[in-house]
């Protein structure tokens, strides 16, 4: 019997639309080229941060999805390494504690408990960062969990509710009848499905192409160090202010900006670069190089800390910085759930409910600011 959706794409998005849609009662089948999480889901670092987020929109999805978040293990019956351990963002320079006031006041209007203090109220509760920062943010609310803990947690429980996973397996195109899709092409033949859901991240865009569908979604590379294991030397999730400005605007490369989290194991994970190699996944020496002179300036504390190893993930970006849900104008039968960048971690919970919603709701119960049609996709 063929699935009511077909999920293409197995990464967290990937993985939290097949176990909505699945709750949901939908036969669902997901399928991936690799394996679970082997793309940006396995690249990148575990931050739920709603104090990085533009107010509106932006910070709504990640409002919703962080209330999602503090209740995903029972949901998902078992543990993801989600814990609100809260966040600082800070300022190094005057001009940037000025902007960041600014940012903190239009995020206290949208609804975010955040509040500006000194860069000595900041460098007291991470001692570890440098002295004479002009100021921060704190944000209490803001979490952290293990992105390979939450994609097999989703992965499983959607399992469990009958969804088919299909691994190894790649897509070679869509597979379209006129104006309807009506499955994928693998090596293995053709799969046909009620529907098609692209979770496939920056490799959306690939497959949309060839049936006349210009998405406007480009591979962002991010990439992260990782230092050796230590006894616990940060409590919570530490931003540079210029981390923010550097998502957008999506068409040029960013200077590295300072991100740091300790992983439950140990590890700190120190980012990241943001720049736009096309499908190349490999660190560079510059983009590494930067990332280790920022955090010395700006954490002296992890300066004798040994850097095991670097990754880097390609983040699927959009012009606006959110993600694409919803139908494609002029293909009946086609669905995206892609374009979160940096975000994907954050705003997993939140586009598996989205999608839910929206597959079972109809084209009212989509969110209008997400909808692929507001940068003109449609099939040409």
């Amino acid at each position: 019997m063929k699935p009511d959706v077909l999920v293409v794409g197995g990464g967290l998005i990937g993985c939290a639309c097949a176990y909505a849609l699945a709750k949901r009662g939908l036969r669902v089948t997901l399928i991936e080229r690799e394996d679970l999480g082997s793309g940006a889901s396995g690249a990148c670092d575990g931050h739920v941060c709603c104090q990085s987020k533009a107010p509106g929109p932006h910070l709504d999805l990640a409002l919703r999805s962080l209330d999602l978040y503090r209740t995903l293990d029972e949901q998902l019956g078992e543990p993801t390494g989600f814990r609100q351990c809260g966040s600082w963002l800070v300022a190094e320079t005057p001009a940037e504690l000025t902007s960041l006031a600014a940012a903190t006041e239009r995020l206290r209007a949208g609804g975010l408990a955040v509040e500006l203090h000194s860069g000595s109220d900041a460098r007291t509760a991470e001692p570890i960062l440098a002295e004479g920062l002009a100021g921060g943010s704190f944000c209490a609310t803001d979490g952290q969990t293990d992105p390979w803990r939450t994609t097999l947690a989703f992965h499983r429980a959607a399992k469990r509710l009958g969804a088919e996973f299909r691994l190894g397996e790649p897509v070679r195109s869509l597979w379209a009848e006129g104006d309807r899709v009506r499955g994928v092409e693998t090596p293995a033949g053709r799969l046909e499905a009620g529907a098609v859901l692209l979770a496939a991240g920056a490799w959306t865009a690939g497959l949309c192409e060839p049936l006349g569908v210009p998405l406007p979604v480009v591979p962002r590379r991010g990439e992260i160090l990782v230092t050796e294991p230590m006894p616990p030397m940060l409590s919570l999730i530490v931003l540079h202010a210029p981390y923010v400005a550097s998502k957008q605007p999506p068409t040029q490369d960013r200077p590295a900006t300072f991100v740091l989290e300790q992983i439950e194991e140990g590890n700190l994970l120190i980012g990241s670069t943001r720049s736009y190699p096309g499908c190349d996944t490999r660190n560079s020496l510059p983009g590494i190089t930067a990332i280790a002179a920022e955090a010395r300036r700006l954490a002296p504390g992890i300066g004798t800390l040994s850097v095991i190893r670097s990754f880097s993930g390609l983040r699927p970006a959009s012009p606006d910085g959110l993600p694409l849900l919803g139908p494609v104008p002029g293909l009946t039968g086609l669905f995206l759930a892609t374009g979160h960048e940096g975000d994907g971690i954050a705003l997993a919970p939140v586009t598996g409910e989205i999608v839910d919603e929206g597959f079972v709701g109809g084209e009212k119960a989509w969110l209008g600011e997400l909808l692929p049609g507001r940068f003109g996709v449609a099939r040409n």
